[in-house]
Formats: C-alpha cells, structure tokens, sequence
C-alpha cells in the first residue's frame, strides 16, 4: 500500500563559492519571509541544516501556529512580549534581545549571531553507569551555538550580518510573491486544481 514515506537524510554540504553565499542568504531570507506568514516558531540553531547554498529546515512540528483572536486572548497565557507578538523574531530564526521570550540565549536563533556562538553553561553528566557508583557530576562546559545551521565557506562559517542585502532581498522576494498572489491567498474557497 501507500502507507509510507520516505526521508532524506540532509548533511551540511559547505559553499563553493562566493555567489553561493549570497544566494544561501538570498533564500535565508525568502524563507524568513514564509515562515513569518505562517506564524512559524521554534527554527532555533539545532532546526536548520546548510546544504550548500539552501537552508534545510528540519522539526516543522511549529511551522504553522495559529494567531489567537483578540476576544479570547484573555483565555491563553501570553507567552511572548505584546511588542514581539506580530514579528519575525517569533520564528527563532533572528537573534532577539529579549531573552526572557523562550529563556534561550540569543545566540541559539536559527541563522545565528555574530556576537554570541558560544556560552559557558553548566551541566550534569552521568558518570560510571551501570554500576553501583552511578552517579551525576556537575561540571563547566562550553555550548556552541555554531551547528550546522550556519553556511561554511572556505572552512569558516559565515553570520547574516555579511549579506545583509542579499537576505533582505529574499525577504523582499516572499513579500511581493505573497502580495501579488494575495488573492489566492485570502480566499476560504476550495478553488480546483
């Protein structure tokens, strides 16, 4: 039967070259742009992979959220800042200054940051497992927010802050697709196809 699907597996593959730098972030920001209108959250640094010149997105469990009307907010917790709520920081894909939106560093947002790839955290590791001394120890330890959420270009990894035209050109690029086929868009009927 039909009852099954296939998944690729998805390695980051670096860049070759300069002109696909620029249209990996040509297409960072047409993507930004859609998952925007989708209402998309969650795309932190451990959601997305670099596949040459093509940001993969990967958990889509978030990637449509509804938008809660206005009469029954009262009802639902809030947990973004009011200023935030209609934004593309919300997608996780943007550093955000506002740490206390999902207590996550700024440097975890999805297309990373500049100024912040790395952290000094704490955490708990088992040790001696399986035996009668099994224990937790706590130590120091260094998270990297650079995964492969980042595009690689001669062996080093390259921030959205180096393109930003290109990224705001895609950005720009989702706009008028979306505006020009609005219509479609905002229509509830079922149209054939």
């Amino acid at each position: 039967g039909d009852n099954y699907h296939w998944l690729e597996f998805v390695n980051q593959d670096p860049c070759k070259s300069t002109e696909e730098v620029k249209l990996y972030f040509e297409r960072a920001g047409f993507m930004l742009g859609i998952l925007y209108v989708l209402n998309a959250s969650d795309f932190h640094y451990e959601n997305i992979i670099v596949r040459d010149s093509t940001p993969v997105f990967i958990d889509h469990e978030t990637i449509i959220q509804p938008k809660i009307n206005g009469n029954v907010q009262k009802f639902f917790k809030n947990f973004l800042k009011e200023e935030i709520e209609d934004s593309v920081i919300q997608t996780m894909l943007l550093p955000n200054h506002y740490e206390t939106l999902q207590s996550m560093p700024i440097g975890t947002c999805g297309y990373g940051y500049h100024k912040q790839k790395s952290m000094q955290t704490i955490k708990k590791e088992s040790v001696d497992r399986f035996t009668d001394n099994w224990r937790y120890v706590t130590h120091f330890a260094e998270e990297i927010f650079q995964k492969e959420n980042l595009p690689i270009f001669n062996g080093k990894a390259v921030y959205p802050n180096e393109y930003l035209e290109e990224f705001i050109s895609g950005f720009e690029k989702a706009y008028h697709l979306m505006l020009e086929h609005r219509n479609f868009l905002l229509n509830d009927k079922e149209s054939p196809v």
